[in-house]
């Protein structure tokens, strides 16, 4: 993962948690900064074995999650 995908990853994942506007949300998203959370590899030994892999990883989830979520609503299959 090169710099460039590492600082769009930083930023999408600040975005979407500042869009929820929840209390206190500012706080997390400062400890992340100041964590590992943006640099540190997913895993040791698996996949997202590289710098930047966690924050990748938890937005890869993300993305999924978001895919299947709304794949189920345009079904039916979760109602509002």
């Amino acid at each position: 993962m090169n710099k460039k995908e590492k600082k769009k990853n930083r930023k999408e994942i600040i975005e979407l948690l500042q869009e929820t506007e929840r209390p206190g949300i500012e706080k997390l998203v400062s400890w992340l900064d100041h964590s590992n959370f943006f640099t540190s590899p997913a895993s040791t030994m698996f996949h997202g074995n590289y710098e930047g892999g966690l924050a990748a990883h938890s937005y890869e989830v993300y993305q999924e999650f978001k895919q299947r979520g709304s794949e189920r609503l345009n079904s039916g299959g979760v109602s509002r």
